[in-house]
């Protein structure tokens, strides 16, 4: 069991694998660690997506959510201004996965 499992706290790894909505305790890192998170948090919180939302409320708004969010990780994860186009075409090309 890691130690934020064991806190119940998120990682730092956390949050560049899941999103970076998720809080974390920033006390234990250098000052260069939190200023790459504030940047990572930044690209998260900045980024708009163009992709269109669905008329109305149904499973494709779920698709519609995942997608954006996918979208945002990609982003906020790469330091080049122009991953957007890049991230909107890969999570394009992916199928959505569901349980039947």
């Amino acid at each position: 069991m890691s130690a934020a499992a064991a806190t119940g706290k998120y990682s730092v790894i956390d949050l560049l694998v899941w999103g970076a909505d998720l809080p974390i305790d920033e006390s234990g890192y250098p000052p260069e660690v939190k200023d790459a998170i504030a940047q990572h948090r930044r690209r998260w919180s900045t980024y708009r997506s163009r992709r269109l939302r669905p008329a109305q409320s149904s499973e494709l708004e779920m698709v519609y959510l995942a997608q954006v969010r996918y979208e945002r990780r990609l982003v906020a994860v790469a330091k080049d201004g122009r991953a957007a186009p890049l991230a909107r075409d890969y999570v394009g090309r992916l199928q959505p996965c569901y349980e039947s």
